[in-house]
This record gives C-alpha cells, structure tokens and sequence, in this order.
C-alpha cells in the first residue's frame, strides 16, 4: 500500500529522514505532497520574499521528483482535511513527515497523529530539521532547557556531532502516483496574493549543495577556514549564504555539519580551524533559538524577560518608516536596510546594528523590527529572528545583548566595513564621498558635500537622530522599566 510523504520546511530528497523512512516501508510507492496552508500564508507574518522561495524550491522538488519516476502532489487548504481527503483518494496506509516545533506546527501535527491513529493509520514524525531536538537536551542537574547559550553549546557539541554520521540517501526510483490522483499546479506569487519587489538567489537542492560545495573549497580565498574574521565584512562574500536554504530544508543540517566535521579532520593552521569551529557555532546557535521558542512559546509575542514589556517606546512612524526604506541618515543602517529591500536577504553583522539602532537609537519596539525582517527576508525564520531581536534588544534572558551594551553605527561602520565599499554599494548617494567622511558624512564641509553632489538634507537625509543623546535616553527608558515590578 502506498504511504504519504508530507513535505513542509524540508523541500529536498537528499538526506530527508521521513521520505528515507517512508520509500523502505512503502518498496517507494510514496506519494509526496505539499498542502498549502492559508494560516501560514494569509497570516500576515509571513512575506512574499518567503513563499517566493517556497515556490521556487518546490518547482525545484517536483522536477527532481520527476527524475525518479514520481510527481509532488499540490493541495491547498486546511492540512487536516487535506491529508484525510488524499488518503481516502490513495487509499494509504499512513502519513511520514518530519517534525516542526513552532507552536502552530505542533498544534498542527498533533491532530494529524491523533487522526491517523484513531483511524488505524500510521503516523510517523521525524528528527531531521535540527541536530539537537529541543527536548534532547537540558541542564544535567534541574533537568530544565538551557538558557544561556554558552552552557548549552557545550552540551549541544556532544550530541550534534553524532548527526553528522547519520545521513541517509536520496531514493533512486520511485512508484510514481496514480496518474488520476489530481494535484494543483504550483501557483505564482500573484496566484497567492503577493507581490515580490526583490530580487531571490537560484534555488533548490542542487543550487543549495553548490552554495555549499563553494563554501568548503579551500582554493576560494573566503572559504569558510577564513570564516572567523570574514562574516564580520559585510563588503565581502564571507559568509556560506546558506541560511536559505536550511530555512526551507533545501539542504539537510547534517549534510552541513558533516562537511565541517569532515574538515575539521585535515590538517589545518589555528586561524582555519577557528573558521570552521565558528561556523559549527552558527548552525548551534539555530538549534538554540528553534528550543528557546518551543519551551517559550510566548516569545513569539513578548519578551522573554517580562521587565523588557514594560519599556516606555517611542514607536514613531515616521521615523520607522525611514529605517525600513533606509533614509536614517547612518550610512552603515541605511545600507543594510536597502540590501533588505532588494536582495530580501542582509548581513548578519548589519541585521544586529541595524536591529540595535532601531531598538535603542530610535526607541521602537523591538516587535515592529522583527516583523518587518520576517516579510523581507528570504530566510526568513520566526525562531531565530525571534531570537535575533530579542538579543538586540537584551529581553531575551542570559544570552540577550545587556541593555547598557548599545552599538555605536558610526564605531560599527568603521569596524566593519572600514573603507566604505559596502555603504556605497547600496548607498549610490555616498558613492563619491571620501573615506574619512563615508560613516558620518554630514561631517563633510558644506563645500565639499556641494562639489561632490552630495549635499546632506538635499541628497542624502540628515541623521535621524544624535547617536549620543540617542543612547542616554534609550539608556534612561530602559532603567525605568526595569526598575518597575514585573507584571504578572
């Protein structure tokens, strides 16, 4: 009998341990799906940025699929009843799909199971979008999920690696579905009421494991062994761009922690191995923020350290509206948020200024931020956007930025990205400004900014905002708060 392979945020063949799991149960007579579901994409949460990578990722599943001899099956609406109309069109004996721990998935999931056993049908959830499920791992004494990231990391490296040896294959073949079985076309992003202004990197597993292949070529001079100080620049091409694709499963975790294990085995100087140590981090740093969100799942909507909900904010529109469209008047903010805009994707070093300035420079919830990276981003992840903004913004416990730690957008800029090759690729007004003046061109003398076309308040905007003042009141409004007791 054939069995379902319910895809959702893993959109590949290789390395898919509910698909692995359903082809040997099923001699591959496996039907695989996607449901469209309208909570998820008419929610307001989620932009066109990401389901236009969704789209372009499944275009890319059902042409691999078809290679095999099989076809992704396309429904839309409600997955509960979806899955149970399919069934009975199928006539299969269950459902295989790999586990979601965002509330809603898990609400989701739960009554599929509960369906599918109650009506004498397999229902078999996997391990696979994590190394480190967030129930596999707590504190050795109180037995409670880790909080602070340093202690969790720790204990994260003796039970991740072991991943890494535990990659399945793709399937060579399988039993294709009835050739009467219907299934949607895949829509346009118009078809689903949105409309993308960016630009998306090539997607799909083969583009996924070509991101990586260039990642771990020791003959490119930013490979990940010169990771550590690289993914500090956002002017070069130093990190793996690979967060994409984990966001929508186009390339399995395991497969990327294996290369670096892999490497990690060769013989490497002491700056090359922090490289790849550093990077082993990151994809740590995702299985923490993907656990911090399922055992607090109120995060979502509020800080995780209550006291920070009692911050007195600003929240002005104007000026929020100028950070989004990157018309603060600080080079480095402005162009990240116009990387956002065209790319749907940012540096990461400048997501955190950029975050910082708009939390503590402009004082606007950190909530307003967040939501507008989640309709942006390419890669868009609710846990570790979350997470991200939360850091920034110090409300998120132990491993939060503290309040008083306020980035500086002018030391920043000049830090990392110390010739101004960044600004000026995204800030075309600046593109002849000098160095000296690049961070802070309103700086420039009036002559200067005439000769150059550059004329601060005419072509370029005047700062937003005095940085210095800026921090003594974000610094004042965050004493405050925190001072106040924590509402129950």
């Amino acid at each position: 009998m054939p069995v379902i392979c319910w895809f959702r945020r893993d959109l590949r063949l290789a390395d898919h341990r509910a698909l692995h799991a359903a082809v040997a149960a099923s001699a591959g007579e496996v039907i695989p799906v996607f449901i469209f579901d309208d909570a998820i994409l008419h929610d307001g949460y989620v932009g066109a940025a990401l389901t236009g990578v969704t789209l372009a990722m499944l275009t890319a599943l059902d042409h691999d699929l078809r290679q095999l001899g099989s076809r992704l099956i396309v429904r839309h609406g409600q997955p509960l009843a979806e899955l149970q109309a399919l069934v009975r069109e199928t006539q299969a004996s269950g459902v295989y799909w790999n586990r979601d721990y965002l509330p809603y998935a898990i609400k989701r999931d739960t009554a599929v199971k509960l369906w599918l056993r109650q009506a004498g049908l397999q229902a078999h959830s996997f391990h696979d979008s994590v190394l480190v499920e967030p129930e596999g791992l707590k504190t050795k004494g109180q037995q409670k999920p880790y909080l602070v990231f340093g202690s969790y990391v720790k204990r994260w490296s003796e039970l991740a690696y072991a991943q890494a040896e535990q990659l399945v294959p793709a399937p060579t073949k399988l039993v294709p579905p009835d050739a009467d079985l219907s299934s949607l076309p895949i829509p346009s992003l118009a078809d689903l009421g949105f409309e993308l202004q960016q630009t998306l990197p090539t997607l799909g597993e083969a583009a996924a494991q070509q991101r990586l292949s260039q990642f771990f070529d020791r003959r490119r001079s930013l490979s990940v062994l010169k990771y550590d100080d690289a993914r500090e620049l956002p002017a070069e091409a130093g990190t793996s761009q690979l967060s994409v694709d984990l966001r929508m499963g186009s390339i399995s975790i395991r497969q990327c922690l294996q290369r670096a294990v892999d490497l990690l085995t060769e013989p490497l100087s002491a700056e090359q191995r922090q490289g790849v140590d550093t990077w082993i981090k990151e994809l740590a740093w995702r299985d923490y923020y993907t656990q911090l969100i399922y055992h607090n799942p109120q995060m979502l909507k509020q800080s995780l350290d209550p006291r920070y909900d009692q911050i007195e904010w600003r929240n002005d529109p104007a000026e929020f509206s100028a950070w989004q469209q990157g018309q603060t008047g600080y080079p480095i903010v402005d162009a990240g948020q116009r990387q956002l805009n065209q790319m749907a994707w940012m540096h990461n070093r400048v997501r955190m200024i950029s975050a910082s300035f708009l939390v503590k420079d402009l004082l606007i919830d950190w909530r307003w931020g967040e939501r507008y990276f989640m309709q942006q981003l390419c890669d868009a992840d609710p846990t570790a956007n979350n997470g991200g903004w939360q850091w920034a913004a110090g409300s998120s416990g132990p491993s939060a930025q503290p309040y008083f730690r306020i980035f500086n957008p002018i030391a920043q800029s000049k830090k990392h990205d110390p010739h101004g090759t960044y600004i000026r690729r995204f800030v075309p007004e600046l593109a002849n400004v000098p160095n000296r003046y690049i961070h802070e061109p309103w700086t420039m003398p009036q002559t200067l900014q005439e000769h150059l076309g550059c004329v601060i308040g005419r072509d370029y905007p005047a700062p937003l905002v005095d940085h210095g003042f800026a921090r003594e009141r974000a610094l004042a409004a965050y004493r405050e708060a925190l001072q106040q007791p924590a509402e129950e």
